[in-house]
């Protein structure tokens, strides 16, 4: 379906980020039971089920030896017609159990400290992702549903059923770590020890205070320029004119942009940094449309001053202390939460 190849790649990528959760440790089962396979289970948590009906359908083995088959043979026909192969699928599908096993667990223990997730937002997120894709790419609700299928859900309800279900896990999972970090702090000492000894990830080739004003064509920038020219203020014509939401309401105001910056556009980061002058600068086009720019202000070059990136390495130094904590308490607390668990596997 040649439609949807310009989203198929991001649609992709997505489920595979869903997916990707897991803590290392492996389940330890406390009973190997042939009834739980008989009533299609595959393991019980603290008394909640997975079914292995839920397991088949997360591990998608036989979707992706099809699709292995189309792309690679030889190594379709090592995974279904070697021991090694059948062994390498078998610990496959139980690495997919133990990333199930952890996502209750995890939820389970964030709902026993009083962390909660409400249907209304997980909802409203599965809507808006769907919305947004619908958009992105001009297609239909029915072709988007057809692609889905041949992914290997039986509908779109089912896939936005597991979006919910791996958005839920994820709420979850982000605000444990807020409560488990949460009295993490970074001193000022740390802050200037950083500084002192990363001084040279600190250079500025230069910076520039920038408003601008985006318009849909040539022909408008330029009559913008002439209003300028005229004498109106900058700001007034960015709010009753710019297309760009975010900025136009601040008078157009961008802030401070480094030299070298790779999210500025090339056309639009050559114009404010060809010279060192102040003023205004266009039209100059770039992949979102012509601006009309304000450089405001100008910053040297050279080492940046602590207080202009103190931010910055607190941002910094408190996201690392953050990623030791919650380690920390995944190697200890939950590592004991989970051997303390009721935890049963049938496979």
């Amino acid at each position: 379906m040649n439609k949807f190849s310009k989203f198929s790649a991001i649609l992709v990528v997505l489920l595979l980020v869903l997916t990707a959760f897991s803590f290392s440790q492996e389940a330890t089962s406390t009973t190997s039971e042939s009834t739980g396979l008989a009533l299609g289970i595959a393991a019980i948590v603290n008394g909640e089920k997975i079914t292995t009906d839920k397991l088949d359908f997360e591990a998608q083995i036989p979707y992706t030896l099809a699709q292995l088959k189309n792309i690679n043979e030889r190594m379709y026909n090592v995974l279904v017609g070697t021991k090694e192969g059948y062994d390498f699928l078998v610990r496959y599908r139980k690495a997919i159990l133990d990333e199930l096993i952890d996502g209750i667990l995890i939820t389970q223990y964030a709902q026993r400290v009083g962390i909660k997730v409400s249907d209304e937002e997980v909802v409203t997120f599965v809507n808006n992702y769907i919305d947004q894709v619908l958009k992105q790419y001009n297609i239909s609700q029915n072709d988007l549903e057809q692609y889905i299928k041949a992914q290997g859900y039986s509908d779109l309800g089912t896939y936005k059923n597991r979006l919910a279900e791996k958005r839920r896990l994820m709420l979850y999972l982000q605000r444990l770590m807020d409560y488990v970090t949460k009295d993490v702090k970074v001193s000022e000492e740390q802050i200037k020890q950083f500084y002192e000894e990363n001084k040279e990830k600190f250079v500025s080739q230069g910076s520039a205070h920038v408003a601008h004003i985006l318009l849909g064509n040539e022909d408008d920038a330029k009559k913008v320029m002439e209003r300028l020219n005229e004498g109106e203020k900058f700001e007034d014509l960015a709010k009753e004119l710019s297309l760009d939401e975010f900025s136009k309401i601040k008078g157009g105001d961008l802030g401070w942009i480094e030299s070298g910056n790779t999210d500025l556009d090339p056309n639009v980061s050559k114009a404010i940094f060809s010279n060192d002058a102040t003023g205004i600068i266009g039209p100059v086009q770039s992949q979102y449309g012509w601006h009309v720019i304000k450089i405001i202000e100008r910053g040297g070059k050279g080492i940046k001053p602590l207080e202009d990136v103190r931010q910055s390495i607190e941002n910094y130094l408190l996201e690392q202390e953050k990623n030791k904590k919650w380690q920390e308490w995944l190697n200890n607390e939950y590592k004991q939460f989970k051997e303390s668990s009721e935890i049963k596997i049938f496979i």
